[in-house]
């Protein structure tokens, strides 16, 4: 029997060199079908992945070699800019002098322009005209984003009130996003980081200390003028 030392280089470089073609060509495959999500026609209703194969070129097996259907392939196109953003996040939240309420209104903001961006694809997604699953999939993504993102130590919440809190806020971020996307939300796009943002708590938006009080709600001038409640006094 050959020992690990015994091993031939050539044909470990020969196997890594394959790995790296496969590995290529699958990236292709998965970059050609999410460029067609874009390109589909959804004036008629949700399309079928059947459309989305014919319009990215892949074979039929191909295609159902890397997702098991539309809703997968736009869940999965999604969850991976969720997750960029994120990581771009936190490498802004740990450079010298960063600001990490900055770093949060961009992250805000580059969910935002990527729905902008792909209006079709999100409108499909978080109107519901996939399966729940794919849905639950992006929510769960957004919310393991914000737990790995926040300041933690910054909440006197337990790890189960976190992970509710955080599922909460996820859901609450893609439903306002997603009547964004479709029209039915009557805010601008930076109204909308504002409105999002004002929205979190301080242990995710990363700009109150500790059991700080809520930021008052934020007034736009093409709003109308709201008064701030006053506080209640306890007797």
């Amino acid at each position: 029997m050959a020992t690990p030392s015994a091993i031939d280089p050539a044909a470990s470089a020969v196997r890594a060199q394959r790995a790296a073609t496969a590995d290529e060509r699958a990236r292709q495959t998965r970059r050609a079908i999410f460029d067609a999500l874009d390109r589909l026609d959804v004036s008629a209703g949700t399309p079928t992945a059947a459309a989305l194969i014919r319009e990215s070129g892949v074979a039929k097996a191909t295609f159902y070699t890397h997702f098991d259907g539309l809703g997968d392939a736009l869940a999965e196109f999604v969850c991976l800019e969720l997750r960029a953003i994120g990581v771009q996040e936190r490498a802004e939240r740990l450079r010298p002098g960063a600001d990490p309420h900055l770093s949060v209104r961009r992250g805000i903001e580059r969910i935002i322009d990527h729905a902008a961006a792909h209006r079709s694809v999100y409108g499909l997604v978080l109107a519901g005209s996939v399966h729940p699953e794919h849905r639950a999939r992006i929510l769960s993504t957004l919310s393991e984003e914000n737990l790995t993102t926040g300041h933690l130590a910054d909440s006197d919440l337990t790890v189960g009130e976190l992970q509710a809190a955080s599922t909460f806020l996820a859901a609450g971020a893609i439903e306002l996003i997603g009547l964004w996307v479709q029209g039915r939300l009557a805010l601008g796009r930076d109204q909308l980081a504002d409105t999002i943002q004002r929205l979190l708590p301080g242990w995710l938006r990363g700009d109150d200390p500790p059991n700080a009080p809520h930021v008052p709600p934020i007034s736009h001038a093409a709003d109308p003028k709201v008064a701030a409640p006053t506080e209640r006094k306890t007797p």
